[in-house]
């Protein structure tokens, strides 16, 4: 059976804060189709940064666990842009973001965040930085 995956699930499998919930997660996830949405990975990333005060190379590993896991259904193009963007510097929600607008025929991203729009400039992928002059 395919399941939508809670980000409180992953925090409890990734973290082990609570070994019982972490315990029981794990099982369940190893007996079903784990869905997990692009939202998710990015709350995920959000709560794993802020609360548990994990690295970016921590996060790409913990994005990474989830994705080569063999059952695990995920939005592969956004999760790779994610990354990219993530292990360059840069905010993982950001790429996700665009990567789902250009699925809406966006041509472009745009952004106050200086910082986003270089970035997306030096991967060539489109942008305005609404900061320029």
């Amino acid at each position: 059976m395919r399941v939508t995956v809670d980000t409180n699930v992953l925090v409890r499998v990734l973290t082990n804060d609570d070994e019982a919930q972490a315990e029981k997660a794990t099982d369940f996830l190893t007996l079903h189709e784990p869905v997990v949405t692009n939202q998710v990975f990015c709350e995920l990333l959000w709560v794993l940064a802020r609360v548990y005060r994990f690295s970016r190379s921590e996060l790409s590993q913990a994005v990474r666990a989830i994705i080569n896991t063999e059952s695990v259904i995920f939005d592969a193009p956004a999760v790779a842009a994610g990354l990219e963007f993530l292990e360059s510097g840069g905010d993982f929600a950001d790429a996700v973001i665009a990567v789902e607008g250009e699925r809406f025929q966006a041509e472009t991203f745009v952004t106050f965040d200086r910082d986003a729009a270089r970035r997306f400039s030096a991967s060539r992928r489109p942008c305005i930085n609404l900061n320029a002059p």
